[in-house]
């Protein structure tokens, strides 16, 4: 029987684009797409996601809480168009962290409750980093001692704690900032725990892949071989190649090992989607431009995507005794 992973990429607010892929896929396998997956992996935006859908919380109604709230989480202001407003912007996080975490939580409590890792209905692993030891730190559940105890909501707050966006998220004691840091996309770290974990044969595994429209990455044009702190910062360039470059990395090692039962679904930014789209950009004109991205994807899937969505996703998930 196939082991079915779920990985969900981050990306701020342009998770909004992934929560809009999965509730189209669930329309189309009519049920909780949660219940087709052994194991969801997901950072940042795609933990909250990830972490939501494991609670048994449909696609719809995430999207739903991502509507509401996106504007109290950032604000309603359109992406930097000009070198003065990308001066404002960036005075906004210089000695501190651009958003308090406040509405986040409450988004994240709307969505989850107060339900402990330990009480999720479908395994999850969510990647976050330790900044008092230095390294990666990996939160499952449930059946993990080390998270079971912990509320989801604390989980969710430390995986997207972006550096310089939201603070670092405290728990037990220990500082947490976003996945995103290592593992943009979770797609190796969730293949190895199928395998490691789960002791899972390559051959035996099938993956999922939802991106956030950050895989693809168009500089635009450079007056300059010799960039500045301003010309990395437009545009979000620094983050927006780190994080392609960790996706189309993580793609080329999963979609190597897994071949055909490695499925990756993304839309790439065209140069006008990548002035209007943005880690925390929350506006109407972003979210409108991101729910037509995500249409057009679904609608536009190829043959062979839509019989791997068809074929891979139907039929009982391994048992946990079975799994592990």
């Amino acid at each position: 029987m196939t082991f079915r992973v779920l990985s969900l990429s981050g990306g701020g607010f342009m998770g909004f684009y992934s929560a809009l892929l999965l509730a189209e896929i669930e329309d189309r396998i009519e049920g909780p797409i949660a219940e087709r997956f052994d194991l969801i992996a997901g950072t940042s935006i795609g933990g909250i996601i990830a972490l939501g859908l494991a609670a048994g919380v449909p696609a719809r109604d995430i999207v739903a809480s991502f509507e509401r709230h996106g504007e109290a989480i950032f604000s309603g202001r359109s992406a930097p168009r000009s070198p003065h407003q990308l001066a404002i912007d960036v005075l906004r996080y210089i000695r501190g962290a651009k958003y308090t975490s406040d509405a986040l939580a409450a988004t994240i409590r709307e969505i989850l409750g107060e339900m402990k890792m330990g009480d999720l209905g479908t395994r999850v692993l969510v990647p976050a980093v330790d900044i008092d030891a230095g390294r990666p730190h990996i939160f499952r559940g449930p059946g993990c001692a080390q998270s079971g105890h912990l509320r989801a909501l604390d989980v969710a707050l430390a995986t997207s704690a972006a550096p310089t966006i939201f603070p670092m998220h405290v728990i037990d004691g220990i500082h947490y900032a976003d996945g995103g840091v290592f593992a943009q996309s979770p797609d190796v770290l969730a293949m190895t725990e199928a395998k490691a974990r789960f002791k899972q044969r390559d051959e035996d595994i099938a993956m999922l892949s939802v991106g956030t429209t950050t895989q693809g990455f168009e500089f635009g044009p450079m007056r300059s071989p010799s960039l500045g702190l301003t010309d990395w910062v437009e545009n979000q360039r620094m983050l927006r190649l780190s994080w392609a470059m960790q996706q189309q990395c993580a793609g080329l090692v999963v979609g190597e090992t897994l071949g055909a039962r490695y499925l990756r679904l993304d839309s790439s930014q065209s140069t006008h989607d990548a002035a209007v789209l943005g880690l925390d950009v929350a506006a109407p004109e972003a979210r409108s431009r991101l729910r037509a991205m995500a249409r057009s994807r679904i609608s536009g899937l190829s043959p062979q995507e839509a019989a791997w969505i068809s074929m891979e996703l139907k039929g009982p998930v391994l048992s946990a005794d079975a799994a592990e």
